[in-house]
């Protein structure tokens, strides 16, 4: 009785290699992919060059019905359980079981080579895996288990398993054929009659109805009694002890090894203590940057409550944050929301103040960057920000040291923002423009300008009786924003006023004066996120080009640093990446919430 696939296939003399009948001496040899090695092809080579040749099974099965169905009914099946449906892939007959599913039934053809539904085949599949793996690893291989560092690795685990010398895998396979050797008298479970009747016979114990029943029984509504006990109620209470104490061993050794040292780094501490107990403990540490001993919970420290005489704490806010808080006080008389989870729920907004719909937030560089406690997502800032604007606020962003080092420009922005500003009017029509000389930009930028000075190379001012008192710059595409050199294509760089000035129409003055003297087929600006909605663009004619795109900087020594000055060097390794070569320099990645792009063209070329 035929039995098995392997059988089908043996007396099937159709399925032959068609390379073969140009061998002389060599006959017709049954079509596999293992002989096709020879002929350096592969089964889809066969599909291509040969249409029309039969590379599966599927014409045993339809020459040979009657031959099957005797053997289904010799098994106990009978021919009302058979049916005959189509390949989802080539389209073939297919005989099955009556209770199979039309939608995935399919014959031999994937193997040989067809796309699947995603349209893509194993060869296609193969070459993917072979180009990242050699991307990654760069070496010519065809398993990752064949790598150096992944052989490596698999010791260490088994070591950590098994302990001794640990086992590799031809340790592993010698090992398991001397057991069979020794048990049953063969190196292979499958010669013996014991292997063939547990996986092909009836004496598979799943085959059994008394040992499915009993199967069945256990694993019914397993998950909800199983994962509703403990560790001490399954293994009991000794067992559990120690398996949670090794468990916890590991945690500590890897993050003391590998996590912490980066952590205080970048947060300019050092740890002083013989040995770490927990982040429930008080160590003690010291600050690299006043050189004072503190002790405090390592839970708390990454909370924000740094060396205390660097950030003194004062009722829950730090102290530039106290101060933005009461400096916004002082210029609104009307009602200043603090600290509400009530507006956009359930997160939480530092400052609201309802009467004119704005929200701000001062964003501490430790407590909002990658390794502080409030980070889970990259798009944190954003999302927050959009929230608001769902509500109909607008929220402004205000990072530690924006406050802390560039305080008036701040100061002046928020008094723009918020319509409290008392600077005096000039119209921009009674406003010399001309080209100024970089240091008199760079000066100018540097005062008023929250992004400081740039490299540009269009430089214009605007004069009030011989008084610098707006700047507008452009330049070429710079590839630190993601863009590149165009002819004809300016990026508009930076635009600011002096802040005891309201000055309307000025940058529009500029900008004409840019496009009458400067040949121009396109401009294109950033909006940052944190600070503008973009309508100074909406009224200049710009038009928003594209979706807001994230950006991250690197924090050190209590500043931002744009990540562009902080890009991969050519000396260093291909195989790590930009971000952790930084962080192991002690250099935290902080989100910000994107950019707006706008754009201009020019409609007379």
């Amino acid at each position: 009785m035929i039995k098995t696939e392997k059988q089908l296939i043996d007396v099937c003399d159709e399925i032959t290699c068609p390379y073969c009948d140009d061998l002389n001496g060599k006959g017709k040899k049954m079509l596999h992919h293992s002989h096709l090695k020879q002929h350096n092809k592969k089964l889809i080579d066969v599909r291509k060059e040969f249409p029309n040749h039969i590379t599966q099974m599927l014409s045993y099965y339809l020459k040979n019905q009657e031959i099957l169905k005797e053997a289904s009914k010799k098994s106990g099946q009978t021919a009302l359980e058979e049916k005959t449906i189509r390949c989802i892939h080539c389209n073939c007959e297919l005989i099955v079981k009556k209770n199979s599913s039309n939608n995935q039934a399919c014959c031999k053809c994937i193997s040989n080579g067809l796309e699947n539904p995603d349209g893509r085949t194993k060869l296609h599949a193969n070459e993917s895996r072979q180009k990242t793996l050699k991307n990654k690893y760069g070496e010519n291989v065809t398993n990752a288990a064949h790598i150096n560092g992944i052989k490596e690795k698999k010791l260490l685990t088994n070591l950590r398993r098994y302990g001794g010398t640990g086992f590799s895998s031809d340790d592993l396979t010698t090992k398991s054929k001397q057991t069979i050797q020794d048990k049953y008298g063969e190196d292979n479970i499958m010669k013996t009659d014991h292997g063939k009747n547990f996986f092909i016979g009836n004496n598979n114990p799943m085959k059994r109805k008394d040992v499915s029943d009993k199967v069945s029984a256990s694993l019914k509504g397993r998950p909800s009694k199983l994962f509703g006990k403990t560790y001490e109620e399954i293994m009991g209470e000794e067992k559990a002890l120690i398996i949670k104490e090794e468990r916890r061993n590991m945690f500590l050794q890897k993050f003391i090894k590998e996590e912490f040292p980066i952590i205080l780094k970048g947060l300019q501490l050092e740890f002083i203590d013989d040995e770490y107990l927990g982040s429930h403990y008080k160590h003690n540490f010291k600050c690299i940057k006043c050189n004072h001993t503190f002790s405090q919970l390592w839970n708390n420290i990454q909370q924000g409550y740094l060396c205390p005489k660097c950030y003194p704490r004062n009722a829950g806010y730090s102290i530039p944050e106290k101060e933005l808080t009461d400096y916004i006080k002082s210029i609104i008389h009307n009602e200043v929301i603090e600290n509400s989870r009530q507006i956009i729920p359930p997160k939480e907004l530092d400052i609201y103040i309802p009467s004119k719909q704005i929200a701000i937030e001062f964003n501490r560089l430790y407590y909002h960057s990658e390794i502080g406690p409030s980070f889970n997502d990259p798009k944190y800032h954003l999302n927050k920000t959009n929230n608001c604007l769902n509500k109909g606020i607008r929220l402004i962003h205000i990072y530690e040291d924006e406050w802390i080092l560039k305080k008036d420009i701040v100061k002046s922005r928020l008094n723009q923002i918020l319509g409290v500003s008392k600077a005096e009017r000039i119209h921009a029509r009674k406003c010399i423009i001309r080209e100024i000389h970089s240091h008199d930009k760079n000066e100018f930028l540097l005062k008023y300008h929250i992004q400081g000075k740039d490299l540009s190379t269009i430089k214009l001012g605007a004069f009030f009786e011989d008084e610098l008192i707006s700047v507008m710059t452009f330049s070429k595409g710079n590839r630190a924003k993601g863009s590149k050199y165009q002819e004809g294509v300016w990026e508009l760089n930076r635009f600011c006023s002096n802040p005891k000035y309201h000055i309307p129409g000025i940058a529009s003055r500029l900008l004409s004066y840019f496009k009458k003297n400067i040949q121009w087929k396109e401009i294109f600006s950033y909006a940052d996120r944190r600070w503008s909605v973009g309508d100074l663009y909406i009224q200049l004619g710009f038009k928003e080009m594209e979706g807001i795109r994230l950006n991250y900087w690197y924090i050190k020594n209590g500043k931002r640093i744009h990540r562009w000055e902080l890009r991969k060097r050519p000396d260093e390794p291909k195989d790590i990446t930009e971000k952790t070569l930084r962080m192991s320099e002690g250099y935290i990645p902080i989100w910000d919430c994107g950019n707006l792009k706008y754009c201009l063209k020019n409609d007379n070329i």
